[in-house]
């Protein structure tokens, strides 16, 4: 066989610049693409995180509320001082009524300690007429927004509650 003539007498050996430049902006391009899976991994994780707190957070007033079946929870202002678990008279007239100040009081510190941002926590009757159904405990609080890391969102979690 003869040698080949013309404009390129010899064969291609090797990769050319282009194909390597090529190359680097396909991989590039495939390292942006999981950069940006991982800062959504980690966005969704921490949204996560906080609805599972307020779950908790509603699951423990939840079980407070059963607890003590006569009291009207939607009335309690959750400011209640005195501790309900000592054996002193922090707790004076260990009623109804106080108990469930000192439950939404006490809640509430645990939702604010719990690392959700701005937390609240409230209690509201679930009723038609003279007939209650329940009580709605809704646990609120502030998160980052998915679109836009600098802004925040109020994000809330309500439970329905039957004594």
């Amino acid at each position: 066989m003869t040698p080949r003539t013309g404009i390129f007498p010899r064969s291609e050996a090797g990769v050319t610049m282009i194909e390597v430049l090529v190359v680097l902006v396909i991989v590039a391009i495939g390292l942006l693409g999981v950069a940006a899976l991982q800062l959504n991994n980690l966005r969704y994780s921490s949204l996560s995180s906080g609805r599972q707190q307020a779950a908790l957070v509603a699951e423990q007033m939840a079980d407070r509320m059963r607890a003590n079946p006569n009291a009207d929870y939607s009335s309690a202002s959750g400011s209640y001082s005195g501790n309900c678990y000592a054996a002193t008279t922090n707790c004076p007239s260990t009623t109804p009524a106080n108990r469930a100040a000192f439950d939404l009081s006490e809640i509430q510190a645990i939702a604010a300690s719990s690392g959700l941002s701005s937390s609240t926590v409230s209690v509201s009757k679930v009723s038609s007429g003279s007939v209650v159904f329940g009580y709605q405990v809704t646990v609120s609080w502030q998160e980052r927004a998915t679109s836009v890391a600098s802004q925040t969102a109020t994000a809330s979690m309500s439970v329905l509650v039957r004594p």
